[in-house]
């Protein structure tokens, strides 16, 4: 997640069983969406359920399930998975006995404002969920505005058709979830004297027969999210994340409806600046909409079956640190997307794996028989080196080989990506388009002259 700017809000805070105790706190929420609360007095907790953490990995931390809180203007927040950041080793106590703190600081894994808060017995699940996504707009040309200049520039008009929503049924965990794209103008500027100004913005909807908990959205949202990471071949975020609930209403005029409550958390890929979006160096981009759903659809449908390995690419090429562990999440990957491709029950060599996953690229990215066997028996010698002994030991480093290896982790990554092309919806002829039109694809696939590598 990206927000324009960090959230801070005072308030009072409550456990939701526990509606007496009530303490003054500042709610925290960066830019990323990492969500953060800090208690100002002395906190006693005399029950405090201990149980497996979802951050820390250790068994001795303040654990809830929700904390609850209230701020100026009947603003309500909700805070879910919530630890603490003080441990109890650390404060020398009874797991049995009381528990105090002279400030108390959580982390929570989301959190959830509006009108209303989730009670103590309350389920925190939402009826459906909106969310908007840098790129979506730059991904998608709907053709929507269309502008008549007179050829004497004596006038200039402006019409904006606005898109029907479009729906289509996607698997989620056994269910069946709807993604509805919503087409809305905004950032409307009216004619004031000399200037006039109008924006389309795509929303994706997320809705299904049975309640979404926070742990499906926040899925749904991290799949879609890496399709226009894959497509605009940068990382980027979601924008916003707004929930609704059957259960929370509110009257809008005469009728009760439900109230939008604003969703927090950290996105799957958050880069620290604003990704500079242009379309020569996307991966791909839509002129149909139709095409653009059908890929989508297709996208989602695969990343079902296929979310480990898919989720292995976009954590090595979009995170952070050395190369070398990039390096093996992505051979690890790729052999664990082969294998389930495949449905072969027999273990394969890795250098097996690389070979039947360039064989259909061949003819176009993979010519020549032996280059492929030197690029397939690199990967597994790579992978086997960092993985039994190390970075020292690596034939590319013992031979200062530096760019052969970085070439090397290109190449791989370049494979892996048409392969995710694949998992949209793309044919062959499709994918020799893409790269045939990328400079970047090509130069990573080592398909360009010299001169031009440079």
């Amino acid at each position: 997640m990206r927000l324009s700017a960090p959230i801070e809000k005072k308030g009072y805070f409550w456990l939701p069983n526990d509606p007496e105790d009530i303490f003054p706190g500042v709610l925290m929420i960066s830019k990323e969406g990492s969500v953060k609360l800090e208690l100002m007095v002395l906190v006693k907790f005399p029950e405090v359920r201990v149980k497996q953490p979802w951050t820390f990995r250790s068994d001795d931390n303040i654990s809830f399930d929700k904390i609850v809180g209230r701020f100026k203007g009947d603003k309500f927040v909700t805070l879910g998975q919530c630890e603490s950041l003080t441990r109890i080793s650390t404060l020398q106590a009874s797991v049995n006995g009381p528990v105090s703190l002279q400030s108390s600081k959580f982390i929570a894994q989301y959190a959830i404002i509006g009108k209303n808060y989730f009670g103590e017995k309350e389920d925190i699940c939402f009826s459906y969920c909106i969310a908007s996504f840098e790129g979506l707009e730059e991904l998608l040309d709907t053709r929507s505005i269309d502008t008549d200049i007179d050829l004497l520039y004596k006038s200039i008009s402006m019409k904006y058709n606005r898109p029907d929503p479009v729906s289509f049924k996607i698997p989620y965990n056994s269910d069946e979830v709807e993604l509805t794209l919503n087409f809305c103008p905004s950032d409307i500027s009216f004619p004031i004297r000399n200037k006039f100004s109008l924006k389309q913005r795509t929303y994706i909807s997320l809705s299904s027969n049975k309640p979404l908990s926070f742990d499906s959205c926040r899925s749904l949202i991290w799949r879609i999210n890496n399709f226009l990471c894959l497509a605009i071949d940068k990382p980027v975020s979601f924008a916003s994340a707004t929930v609704f609930s059957k259960e929370k209403l509110e009257f809008i005029g005469d009728e009760k409806q439900e109230t939008p409550m604003s969703l927090y958390f950290v996105g799957n890929s958050h880069p620290e600046i604003e990704t500079d979006i242009s379309l020569p160096k996307m991966l791909f981009f839509f002129n149909e909409l139709k095409e653009f759903v059908n890929a989508l659809s297709c996208w989602m449908k695969n990343y079902e079956k296929h979310d480990i390995p898919i989720n292995m690419y976009f954590g090595s090429v979009h995170g952070e640190g050395h190369i070398e562990p990039k390096f093996l999440s992505l051979a690890q990957g790729i052999e664990v997307l082969h294998r389930q491709l495949s449905n072969s029950k027999k273990d394969k060599k890795l250098y097996v794996r690389i070979m039947e996953m360039t064989e259909e690229f061949k003819d176009d990215f993979f010519a020549n028989d032996t280059e492929r066997k030197i690029f397939a028996q690199n990967v597994k010698n790579e992978r086997n080196w960092l993985t039994h002994y190390d970075r020292a030991s690596s034939p590319f480093i013992k031979e200062g080989n530096i760019r052969g290896f970085i070439e090397l982790n290109w190449k791989l990554e370049a494979l892996f990506q048409l392969h995710l092309m694949k998992l949209a919806g793309m044919k062959l002829e499709r994918i020799k388009e893409i790269v045939g039109s990328n400079h970047h694809l090509r130069y990573k696939l080592a398909l360009l002259p010299d001169k031009e590598k440079a």
